[in-house]
């Protein structure tokens, strides 16, 4: 899903990819089902998975994606 022209959350086979930005990832990355998403083999510092069971309930799902749409907030909007 993207939000004011940047990446803000998607599904990956099981998985939430959740983008929270370089400040709030190490954080992120204690929380139950959390884990450092990986592209092409290496860590994308500020974007982490999060396993199909932290997101099974609504109100989990809410909390992550909520984090994600904090930190896009806080980017400009991207123009065409």
């Amino acid at each position: 899903m993207m939000v004011n022209g940047h990446m803000c959350v998607g599904i990956t086979g099981d998985n939430l990819m959740v983008r929270a930005g370089p400040h709030a990832y190490q954080q992120l990355l204690q929380r139950p089902h959390a884990r450092a998403m990986d592209f092409a083999g290496k860590p994308l510092t500020g974007f982490v998975y999060v396993d199909a069971e932290g997101i099974a309930e609504d109100e989990n799902l809410a909390w992550w994606v909520q984090q994600a749409l904090d930190y896009i907030f806080t980017l400009p909007p991207k123009t065409k």
